[in-house]
Formats: C-alpha cells, sequence, structure tokens
C-alpha cells in the first residue's frame, strides 16, 4: 500500500500502476442509476432514442463524475 502525503510521494509514483482494481461494466442501467442518485436527466446520459439520432456515437455518455 502507498500512502502519498505529498505531490513529492505522488510525483515519485509517476509511470507506476497504483490502486489498480478490477473492471468495471458502465452499462446503461448503471448510468440510469447514477442519474437517479445524482439527479442528473440530461438528455444524453439517458435518452437513447436522441442520442441515437443526436450523437455522433449514436449512444448516451456517462456522466463525467462516473
Amino acid at each position: 500500500m502507498h500512502i502519498i502525503r505529498s505531490i513529492d510521494d505522488a510525483k515519485a509514483l509517476e509511470g507506476q500502476e497504483v490502486g489498480v482494481s478490477e473492471w468495471v461494466t458502465v452499462d446503461q442501467e448503471r448510468i440510469d442509476k447514477f442519474a437517479e442518485a445524482t439527479g442528473d436527466y440530461q438528455w444524453i446520459h439517458v435518452d437513447r432514442e436522441r442520442a441515437a439520432a443526436e450523437l455522433p456515437s449514436g449512444k448516451t455518455i456517462a456522466h463525467g463524475y462516473l
């Protein structure tokens, strides 16, 4: 375990893997639950039909904090 007490401590870890965890699937269900928890129902996150029609990827976009 690394304890980072200063910016220099953090810089010393540059290029190393730290705090590696398992992958997390960010699917629409998780995005919808995050929207519910935060009250952020912006259409780009939760409206699949509009995203398909208007966004370049054709998919919703996860919230930045998610």
